[in-house]
């Protein structure tokens, strides 16, 4: 009886050291942020138009769009998320004059940016997804994967109206389970709170 309860005392302690260094990382990772939305530090990002890997800081941020236009970056809010279920939170910075958004994701002692366009994240949750639509009829529910400077949409669930197509997790589903799925997601998951930038 002593053995059993010496092990379940070792395991609550190595869950609770666990527990707290995560919150500790969670609380590292926040202050790095706030040093580049404070332009005290430099992040990484892959350009749109070379994939040049560039460094810089959001004092006079500006990027080229695909289409090679200059867009100037302008802070707007931010909020944390968890994108990629790993319990270590991005920030979201938003821009929403420009249609853009500033992921970053700070990793191996680098603060990483990505740059999404405001379709490609809409109507973010607490949780980490969002929709993604690029028509009326064409949405999904997805959420971000990160490899680096790269990150990738993946998509748990669409709906294309205009050809009859609905997907779940990759796979063929029918009209109504997916229908569903949406619906069930906007019910029980909670939009993002934003903080303005000042």
């Amino acid at each position: 009886m002593k053995k059993i309860f010496a092990v379940f005392m070792c395991l609550v302690l190595c869950f609770s050291f666990a527990g707290c260094n995560n919150y500790g990382k969670i609380n590292e990772d926040k202050a790095v942020f706030q040093k580049v939305l404070h332009k005290q530090q430099n992040f990484f990002y892959k350009s749109l138009v070379t994939d040049e890997i560039i460094e810089d800081n959001l004092d006079n941020f500006s990027f080229n769009a695909s289409d090679n236009a200059l867009i100037s970056f302008t802070p707007e809010s931010y909020t944390y998320v968890d994108f990629d279920f790993d319990n270590v939170e991005e920030m979201v910075i938003n821009s929403m004059e420009l249609d853009y958004y500033l992921v970053l994701r700070y990793c191996d002692d680098k603060v990483y940016g990505y740059i999404v366009g405001v379709r490609s994240i809409i109507d973010l949750r607490t949780d980490g997804s969002f929709m993604t639509s690029s028509s009326a009829a064409v949405n999904s529910i997805s959420n971000l994967s990160f490899s680096g400077t790269s990150f990738e949409i993946k998509h748990k669930a669409n709906e294309n109206d205009f050809d009859n197509e609905y997907l779940l997790n990759g796979k063929t589903s029918n009209k109504e389970t997916v229908k569903k799925y949406f619906s069930d997601w906007d019910k029980n998951t909670t939009k993002v709170s934003w903080t303005q930038i000042n």
